[in-house]
């Protein structure tokens, strides 16, 4: 894999700012399913985090798609976008599943048998527990059923979509949870993986739909600041 450099300023940034305004030093928690430790000193400068580090710790714990779906993907599909152009990653989406007691395989099932897509939608799940699950082939681009002017074929086929189970319209988010510290790492790879995504690129699913009023209840963990 080659190694994507980006400015010491943004990487910062990125350190101190990313998904939840929270301030440096933190650090993966014992209890995350992320084995290795990243802490941060006060003085991120000091930090040697580089991108390669953070791909073998993601690739070495996440659970491959093989290892926990029963359905494989519906490469005949002829619905949705799972065969449209895939464009360089440019957006980064955080989603809820919406519900409290949903499972990773209902929402598999519920992707490809009922609304007839070729896969799941997102790229990536991660769980209460912290633990990420291989999605959708990150070459293949989302499905969804909220195609407007602002989240229109284009833009859906430059970004990569993560899917945190749980319901944030009525849960409280716990900032320093295994799945949001796993959430952090997740997207701090794919920062550091795609040259063109940005801080600002690195959106809720909110950001992505239109008429805001009737996405409410799809807000993406609408506690979080994604700024």
């Amino acid at each position: 894999m080659k190694m994507v450099t980006k400015t010491r300023n943004r990487i910062i940034i990125l350190s101190c700012c990313i998904l939840l305004n929270i301030h440096l030093p933190f650090s993966i928690k014992a209890q995350n399913p992320v084995e290795e430790s990243f802490s941060f000193p006060a003085d991120p400068v000091q930090e040697e985090w580089t991108y390669q580090r953070l791909e073998n710790c993601i690739i070495s714990t996440m659970i491959i798609r093989s290892d926990w779906a029963e359905l494989p993907p519906d490469n005949n599909t002829i619905k949705g976008f799972y065969h449209a152009e895939r464009k360089p990653v440019e957006f980064i989406g955080i989603h809820h599943d919406g519900s409290s007691n949903v499972t990773l395989k209902s929402i598999l099932e519920y992707h490809v048998k009922t609304n007839g897509w070729g896969d799941i939608a997102y790229h990536f799940i991660i769980d209460k527990n912290g633990l990420i699950y291989e999605g959708r082939s990150i070459d293949r681009t989302s499905d969804t059923n909220y195609v407007s002017e602002s989240y229109g074929k284009e833009r859906l086929s430059s970004i990569v979509n993560i899917l945190l189970l749980g319901n944030y319209d009525v849960e409280k988010v716990q900032t320093d949870s295994p799945q949001i510290e796993s959430t952090k790492l997740l997207v701090s790879y794919l920062y550091l993986k795609y040259p063109l995504v940005t801080l600002d690129s690195i959106r809720g699913h909110r950001d992505f739909i239109a008429d805001s009023e009737s996405a409410k209840s799809l807000i993406t963990c609408d506690r979080i600041d994604f700024h």
